[in-house]
């Protein structure tokens, strides 16, 4: 059979006579349509004419068929021309910013001529020019003005630190995308080429009549050139048409003289006399944003006279403004100037001393004082410097986030979070769980920084890890522009916290609260609540497993009443032990921990003498000064000194001081702790090697509110990510709904998957570690009680 004769015809794409060259994208002879690159098909032409600088096309991608992408074409090969659009290659391969379409591949298309065509391929963006959105809507108000101006200022300030500006804003070059967000087109040199008037010569001048600046119509642009045009912009976007000059601008709707004088500002003549960058003009554009809220709160103060009567009435707004309701005012800056005290992204320190009780670095302090002043590389550089110093994670998160606001690409990719746990005026055991968590969070943060490359901004909030203080927490959370949250550090802390949560549609993930309370608030329509551990009935079973493995036939039941997490696990307990037959002691008063007047040798002989050979203790997660249940917990492993079986909750493990001193050589060997995590299990854990800690290490950095704590940060920074790479709309409800999505999965950078039950916010396939304390050497650590073999010695200091 013969091989068929391929057609002569379907080489000869490129045709035309130059200047002027265009692609035929079908082949006359065969029709057999043009594919470049061996990849992308031409769908329909959007732009350009027989004569014209460029065509643009919409393509599909054979290596990515559901996307439709754009292919810009230059077909004027005039020196000048030629040399613009290849900047315009390199400039948008380069940039990464959602308010710039992507450029995703640059190549020349050859004839066998040898004429040549460059083209480049770029994201397609969904939706309309603003002046399409002016022609049907008509003139915009100014709260619209300054949100649109507020997007485009950023976009603007990452151009400008690539050292770049676009010389041709105005409506035509502005995109909305169906969730809002703006997005700044034919950024370098496409739309110069294309649609606006260019003066051939080595000195090549760009301009579009109407919004040009005047330094730059004789070829003197600068980066206040852009200011320029995008004041005289919204003039156009408010008057409904371009102004001849200011004097005979009208805007259709009222504006204010503080937004009134920025729009004169941005239009000066004299270049000098414009704002000196955009960080000034966001600057004011926020003061303008404020201003109804001061003016109400002014007002509200002249409606009362005397001390007393306007502290109390102020307060009714300032609570208020944390708690929008819908047709409430926007929410608040995360990390502006009118953070409350017990929030903070880096310009003060919530955590008075580290666990060992040394002082705050010097530098840190130093790096606080250059956050506030917004002076975000001397920061970042102080933080760094502090953190080489002592290894705290409150200064690594700080450093972080002055990295973010210092880089760029990061800042355009920018995230806020809040972790919330008790940051100050607490007992040494709260400090010490508070920094284990925040270890957590600041290992995740860094990691997603720099492996997701995103700008995981987090804010630390202090709950006091109590209730009411919890439900103030979160009700600051809530007024601000907070996506997401990690926390509390105890069930009891996030049963106060959860209905404002719910209120607001706030998404929280639990690392630490266990307590059966929350199944259905896992569970129901809508949820917000996801947790990164089991809940009290998984870690009940495994204990009463346990305690079935070691052949004891009854239990004394150590609790809180009054404690979520305490009476929970008391409930799953008591069911499991049914379910496996083993009895425990019903009328346990003489069992609650919280009494100041606890007696445990009392406690101990009045369990014997009910029969009971296992002491399960779950005394509450708060560490607060009027708990005493912790402290009644250790006084009981004091009094039994290893005589019989006692196997503790989750509350207790990763408790160092059970690994030294005398309480350690009571609870070698004959105490139990059950948790999600333990360095016995995962010696080689990142966290470990991240924080320099070691099993050995007398005061363990790292335990299993780290381990947690680190899964819920990375999972929401994934969740984050997902939603960037495909250009959705960041907001508390798609982040729930990303969450949420069936075949959602974080992968860490050591390799472990973590997704939710479907249809739940329980964590999949958690695992509970059972671990004891023994002696190895000169130093006591938790082993696996399975198999409770000492770390080898290479993990020694």
């Amino acid at each position: 059979m013969t091989a068929p004769v391929p057609c002569s015809d379907c080489d000869h794409f490129v045709v035309g006579d130059a200047p002027h060259l265009r692609l035929r994208l079908v082949c006359p002879s065969c029709n057999k349509p043009l594919h470049l690159n061996n990849r992308y098909e031409c769908v329909r032409q959007l732009s350009g004419t027989w004569g014209a600088n460029a065509e643009v096309f919409t393509v599909t991608d054979r290596q990515d068929p559901n996307v439709q992408k754009i292919l810009k074409v230059l077909t004027n090969q005039e020196s000048y021309v030629l040399k613009l659009f290849k900047i315009e290659q390199l400039i948008l391969m380069d940039l990464d910013h959602p308010g710039i379409p992507k450029g995703y591949e640059a190549f020349d298309v050859k004839a066998p001529t040898g004429q040549v065509i460059p083209c480049i391929i770029m994201e397609r963006i969904e939706g309309d020019t603003l002046q399409n959105h002016l022609n049907h809507n008509g003139s915009i108000d100014q709260a619209t003005a300054i949100e649109w101006m507020t997007q485009l200022l950023h976009i603007l300030d990452y151009a400008h630190s690539q050292k770049l500006f676009h010389r041709d804003i105005k409506p035509t070059n502005i995109m909305r995308r169906s969730d809002g967000r703006l997005v700044l087109i034919d950024f370098g040199t496409a739309r110069h080429i294309t649609q606006t008037i260019v003066n051939g010569g080595n000195n090549t001048v760009i301009y579009s009549h109407g919004y040009t600046a005047p330094e730059q119509m004789s070829g003197k642009a600068e980066i206040r050139s852009d200011f320029y045009a995008l004041g005289r912009t919204f003039l156009h976007l408010l008057m409904g048409e371009l102004p001849s000059d200011w004097k005979t601008f009208v805007s259709k709707q009222p504006i204010s003289p503080l937004f009134q004088t920025v729009l004169q500002n941005l239009t000066k003549q004299n270049v000098s006399d414009r704002p000196k960058s955009t960080k000034i003009i966001l600057k004011e554009l926020k003061r303008i944003k404020n201003e109804p809220k001061r003016k109400r709160l002014k007002d509200l103060a002249l409606t009362f006279s005397g001390g007393t009567l306007f502290g109390i009435a102020i307060l009714v707004p300032l609570v208020n403004t944390f708690k929008p309701v819908q047709g409430s005012p926007p929410l608040l800056e995360a990390c502006g100037a009118d953070i409350p005290d017990k929030m903070n992204c880096g310009t003060k320190i919530l955590i008075p001393a580290l666990e060992d009780n040394r002082n705050q670095p010097r530098s840190k302090t130093e790096a606080v004082r250059n956050m506030k002043a917004e002076l975000y590389g001397e920061a970042e550089r102080l933080f760094k410097e502090s953190f080489n110093e002592q290894q705290d994670p409150e200064t690594l998160i700080y450093l972080n986030n002055a990295r973010i606001h210092n880089d760029p690409k990061l800042n355009s990719r920018k995230s806020t979070i809040a972790i919330i746990a008790p940051t100050g005026g607490q007992t040494n055991q709260a400090a010490t769980r508070t920094l284990a968590l925040l270890r957590g969070a600041a290992q995740a943060q860094t990691e997603a920084i720099e492996q997701l490359k995103i700008g995981l901004e987090i804010v630390i909030v202090n709950d006091d890890n109590k209730s009411e203080g919890a439900e103030e927490a979160a009700g600051m959370i809530a007024g601000r522009n907070i996506v997401g949250g990690v926390g509390h550090t105890s069930s009891d802390a996030l049963k106060g916290a959860l209905s404002v949560y719910e209120k607001n549609e706030f998404v929280v993930i639990a690392p630490t609260a266990t307590s059966e309370d929350f199944n259905r608030s896992a569970s129901g329509r809508n949820h917000v609540l996801f947790r990164t551990l089991p809940p009290d009935s998984s870690n009940a079973k495994q204990m009463v497993n346990l305690i079935s493995k070691l052949q004891q036939k009854k239990i004394a039941i150590y609790f809180t009443p009054g404690s979520s997490y305490s009476e929970s696990l008391r409930g799953e307990l008591i069911k499991s032990a049914i379910e496996q037959g083993i009895a425990w002691i019903q009328n346990d008063s003489k069992l609650e921990l919280k009494k100041e007047n606890f007696d445990a040798n009392i406690a101990l002989e009045y369990a014997r003498s009910k029969q009971a050979t296992v002491h399960v203790l779950i005394p509450s997660a708060a560490v607060t000064d009027d708990n005493y249940s912790l402290v009644n917990a250790e006084a009981l492993v004091f009094a039994n000194r290893g005589q019989d079986w006692i196997v503790a909750g989750d509350s207790l493990s990763g408790d160092v001081r059970y690994q030294q001193g005398e309480l350690a050589i009571a609870s070698e060997g004959r105490m139990l702790f059950s948790s999600p995590w333990d360095v016995s299990a995962d010696p080689n854990s990142p966290l470990m090697s991240f924080w320099k800690d070691t099993p050995f290490s007398k005061s363990r950095k790292v335990d299993w509110r780290t381990f947690t704590t680190y899964n819920a940060t990375w999972m929401m920074a994934t969740a984050l990510h997902n939603l960037r790479t495909r250009s959705q709309l960041i907001t508390r409800v798609s982040l729930r709904e990303e969450l949420s999505r069936n075949d959602f999965k974080a992968v860490t950078p050591d390799g472990r998957n973590l997704n939710f039950v479907k249809n739940s916010g329980e964590i999949d396939r958690p695992r509970i570690v059972v671990s004891t304390v023994k002696k190895c050497g000169d130093i006591f650590t938790t082993v696996n009680f399975d198999t409770p073999i000492c770390p080898t010695p290479k993990t020694s200091p």
